[in-house]
This record gives structure tokens, sequence and C-alpha cells, in this order.
């Protein structure tokens, strides 16, 4: 699901969408995102490249190092312009528009759902099936629990969000009573 990831990190993951499409391999540039997205996360990784002493050259090293041979050709060059670029602390925003590009490509729409108390497996199919209905398309739904909504559901697709929480529902009401 897209969050409110940076214009960057939406630039970079369409740049590897569009290379993806060209060369036919959605399915390989989504392993080698994940593959890239693994280890510039490790966190002793990411200190090595958030280093300022560290020069391009050096930096540069370090990622084809890391990647050995386990990337395709333009996927370690789209490393190369990440550690370049100096936006590897950006991948697993990168990684999250490229995964929604991909999901749009192949007719899949993921949603966001952040409900008050954990959901079972039922529950969460009910949620999946209405939503797929409503939105007329096949739907994968990431359910995330936040106890501060008191109850009801936040559903996000993308840009749009539908509040369905109680939470919203008695700051409404409050602002109706102070607003008479």
């Amino acid at each position: 699901m897209s969050t409110s990831s940076s214009p960057a990190a939406r630039h970079y993951a369409s740049a590897a969408f569009a290379v993806a499409l060209e060369k036919h391999d959605l399915k390989g540039w989504q392993q080698d995102m994940a593959r890239i997205e693994s280890f510039l996360s490790h966190s002793k990784i990411a200190t090595a490249f958030a280093n300022p002493s560290l020069d391009d050259g050096r930096r540069v090293a370090l990622a084809v190092g890391l990647a050995g041979d386990e990337l395709r050709r333009e996927s370690l060059n789209f490393l190369k312009l990440l550690v370049l670029g100096r936006r590897t602390n950006l991948i697993h925003a990168i990684h999250e528009e490229f995964k929604t590009l991909v999901d749009a490509a192949e007719g899949r729409v993921e949603v966001g759902v952040i409900s008050a108390r954990d959901v079972d497996q039922a529950e969460k199919d009910r949620i999946t099936g209405l939503l797929s209905e409503r939105l007329g398309t096949d739907t994968a739904v990431r359910l995330r629990v936040d106890p501060a909504i008191i109850g009801g559901l936040i559903v996000r697709q993308g840009d749009r969000v539908t509040d369905g929480s109680v939470r919203r529902r008695l700051a409404e009401l409050r602002q109706e009573l102070v607003a008479s």
C-alpha cells in the first residue's frame, strides 16, 4: 500500500517499474526490490550509508559487495543510483510504491484497514470480500491494530480515507455539542 511516501520514493519506484515492464520481468524486479530492501534496512548497513565521511566510490563498492551476484544487472544499476543519489534511506517507501504499481498493473488494489482490535481470519476475509465487492476489483487487505480509534474501522486506499472509527464519531459529536 502506498503510504504517504515522498515524491522521491515515487520517482524511483516509477523508474524501476518502467524498466521492469520494459523487460517483462515484474516478478524478478519484485524479488530484487525485496533483496535490496532486506540488506539496506539492516541497521548497521543503514548507518554506514548515512556516514558522511564515506565517499561515493566506497558507498557503491559497499552496495555492490552486499548485493553479490543476487541481483540482475538492471537492479544492480538501480541500487547504484540509490546509493549515488543518497536515497538508500528511502528503500522501504520505494519498495512499497513499487508493490502498489505492480498491484495496479495486475488488477489488484491494496487497501489499508485500521481496526481497534485484533481481527481473526474469518473477519479479515469478510472485510476483504466486502471491499473487493465495493471496489469491483481483487483487493488485498493490510490490517493494522490501533486501539486509539476505540472501535469501527478506518479504510485507506491510496489517498482516499474512509474513517468509520468511534473516535471520529465522538469528535464530531463533541463539535456538535460545543457548537450548540
